[in-house]
């Protein structure tokens, strides 16, 4: 006999939920019920507008992440038989930012591409964006900092090595 069960959709398990909670007599069994219900419909909210702008995007964000990496390496080749110079230096500096404008955009925002015609509202939220998508990075870097800060300070509490051996007085 096969297993022809296919896997339940999100809805269909917020569904199948609601209908449990509403079978179940015990208070405490239908308190989890419910917050697994809020957790699924949580899930629901921030899965319905991801894929449609991404499977939107996608492509295009794969043509300039190309773009910008093909320059980046020639220039990483340049550097090596020029040698750095400051020019080089704030060019590298810049795809840099570009590369990270491009992977590390929000993927509920509408995309605006670094390669388009340049009118003044699509620069103007270009940039506005690649100041957000800085923000974005350094928070995140932050985040990385403080857990790395953290996992030390528990580390340095081990008082394995401060504590005073105990004498022998034979």
């Amino acid at each position: 006999m096969k297993n022809t069960e296919k896997k339940k959709t999100l809805k269909k398990k917020i569904r199948d939920l609601k209908r449990s909670i509403e079978a179940t007599q015990e208070p405490e069994l239908k308190k989890q019920k419910e917050d697994y219900l809020h957790k699924l419909k949580l899930m629901k909210k921030l899965t319905l507008h991801k894929p449609a702008l991404w499977e939107k995007y996608k492509s295009i964000k794969f043509f300039e992440r190309k773009k910008v990496e093909r320059k980046l390496k020639k220039l990483i080749q340049r550097i090596q038989t020029e040698g750095e110079t400051q020019e080089l230096l704030e060019e590298k500096a810049k795809l840099m930012d570009d590369l990270n404008y491009i992977k590390h955009y929000p993927l509920n925002k509408k995309y605006v591409s670094l390669f388009a015609e340049n009118s003044e509202n699509s620069a103007e939220s270009r940039e506005m964006m690649r100041q957000q998508v800085k923000s974005i990075i350094r928070k995140k870097q932050e985040k990385k900092v403080r857990a790395l800060q953290e996992e030390l300070e528990e580390n340095s509490k081990d008082d394995f090595f401060e504590a005073p051996f105990a004498e022998d007085s034979t």
